[in-house]
């Protein structure tokens, strides 16, 4: 029988218990009455029980299909878990291929796939996948868990990261960012400034005319840590930056907190370096 058939069964058999808690509640009642006088209501009282009685034997009847309830049920169950079983096996090749057909290499296995500079954590139960920049530092956005569907998110995370900016830009923008950290420290002289302090002053950096013009929520372009990070490695990719600009390897000390530190990629794989100083050192330069 399928789970729908079941239904008509479990309405009569909800009629038939409340219609029997009545006559119970009606028997209990007499009862108590009946302390008082004992042939008070009896004919009503005796017409009562062989009600509840014939409403006893009925519920008797009704629940005969409980046992093939509790196997349809089991069946159900197991047929659940095959078929997430079997949507597990088929989203790891076709989520491989969708992102093939995008560019991209997907490697690592359940529940932390890999690809490029992104983990996707994988929740069959909850039927999510959450998409993190580097191995889970920054979280970027959640999908469901379709191979399509979180290739699509893989594409379009990657084209969104980072300033768009070209590397000359960018440097510009950062020198000046750094200035204003070094300058808002007690020694002004050039020294290593903390990196979340340089973002926090680069974030401002990258608002456009409107937002200048008028500070509100809706005006404001997002640039967050991976973006930093992002750009960051496009930077050191493109080589014009090496000789001036030094980043410091974060100490034990300095990743207990998220405010001390920045994960940045060494390469297109994933792999990387948490970094908790940036310096430009001018005599570098020549």
């Amino acid at each position: 029988m399928e789970l729908s058939e079941f239904l008509s069964n479990i309405s009569r058999l909800h009629t038939g218990l409340r219609t029997t808690e009545n006559l119970i509640k009606k028997t209990l009642q007499y009862e108590q009455d009946s302390k008082k006088d004992l042939f008070k209501d009896f004919g009503q009282r005796l017409a009562i029980l062989e009600k509840l009685q014939e409403s006893v034997l009925d519920l008797e009847q009704m629940v005969q299909f409980i046992p093939a309830l509790h196997d349809v049920l089991q069946e159900g169950k197991k047929k659940l878990v095959r078929e997430a079983e079997e949507k597990k096996e088929r989203f790891g090749p076709d989520l491989e291929e969708e992102l093939k057909q995008r560019g991209f290499l997907l490697r690592g296995q359940y529940p932390e796939l890999k690809c490029s500079f992104f983990v996707i954590e994988t929740d069959f139960n909850a039927n999510r996948a959450t998409i993190w920049y580097g191995p889970k530092q920054e979280r970027l956005t959640t999908c469901v868990l379709s191979a399509p569907t979180v290739a699509q998110h893989i594409q379009t995370v990657r084209e969104r990261l980072g300033s768009q900016l070209e590397a000359q830009d960018f440097l510009k923008k950062l020198r000046i960012a750094y200035n204003r950290v070094v300058a808002a420290s007690s020694d002004r002289s050039p020294q290593p400034a903390r990196i979340i302090d340089v973002l926090a002053e680069l974030a401002y950096l990258m608002q456009g005319p409107r937002f200048r013009q008028d500070p509100r929520k809706e005006n404001f372009t997002t640039y967050g840590r991976a973006d930093f990070s992002y750009d960051l490695f496009r930077l050191r990719e493109e080589g014009s930056a090496r000789r001036c600009l030094h980043l410091s390897v974060a100490s034990r000390a300095h990743t207990q907190r998220r405010q001390d530190f920045l994960w940045i990629p060494d390469d297109e794989s994933g792999n990387g370096t948490t970094y908790s100083h940036l310096e430009f050192r001018e005599e570098l330069a020549t």
